[in-house]
């Protein structure tokens, strides 16, 4: 029998045209839970990818999670290099070709305006703690992807397990954000390793939900400049 075009697996054309519709969701979700049939998916798609998804699985280990992502915010943010690097990606608008635009973080046209230089001299540490706290807390669904070993090859794989996970929940009308200042210190990293109950090594923090609205794209470089025929 003839066919046209291309055979595709349904599953992953299903997360090729989620491609063009994932955001970084940094507010608040719904108050809506996420499908437990879903979360198995979720699950599998990170396997298929060779990393773990372990899932916070109640409200008192999610606010210590929670407290534990505040605590290495203000830990990052009262360190000058960190911020310094921070203040470099941030944009006072979408008129750029890449970076963060300060909108996409909450701030105001001012803040954005003022943030490459604030972050440079003022520890915001405190501020973004406050608001990570808030955001782990109330997400509907917060979890680790690890992976066996600690070497670029399981980076790329966690990497891989990221885009599979996130393009899945997208195809079902979820958003999500990370949530990663713990995994970049090394005694938090081991302090959630512990309050995971995990012995492999968490790569990315990652909070999904439902979004209550929608979210604009933040600037792209030209596919030219990052990627040689």
């Amino acid at each position: 029998m003839h066919r046209e075009g291309p055979c595709e697996p349904a599953p992953e054309r299903q997360l090729f045209e989620a491609i063009l519709q994932r955001r970084s969701w940094r507010q608040p979700f719904a108050e809506k839970p996420v499908p437990a049939d879903l979360l198995k998916t979720l699950e599998e798609e990170a396997r298929l990818e060779g990393a773990r998804l372990t899932p916070v699985t109640s409200p008192s280990l999610q606010n210590a999670l929670a407290g534990l992502v505040a605590e290495a915010d203000w830990l990052l943010g009262s360190n000058e290099a960190v911020r310094r690097e921070s203040a470099g990606w941030v944009r006072a608008t979408d008129h750029a070709e890449d970076g963060v635009p300060g909108r996409a973080m909450g701030m105001s046209p001012m803040e954005a305006m003022l943030a490459p230089v604030t972050h440079r001299v003022f520890n915001y540490g405190d501020t973004r703690a406050s608001r990570d706290r808030s955001l782990a807390c109330t997400a509907p669904l917060v979890f680790a992807l690890s992976t066996e070993g600690d070497e670029p090859e399981n980076w790329v794989a966690c990497g891989q397990a990221a885009q599979r996970v996130l393009l899945g929940a997208v195809a079902q009308g979820l958003q999500g954000s990370f949530l990663n200042p713990p995994v970049q210190l090394p005694e938090l990293r081991n302090r959630l390793k512990t309050l995971l109950d995990i012995e492999i090594w968490p790569q990315v923090l990652v909070r999904i939900g439902y979004p209550t609205g929608s979210a604009r794209p933040t600037p792209r470089r030209p596919l030219a400049d990052v990627l040689q025929s």
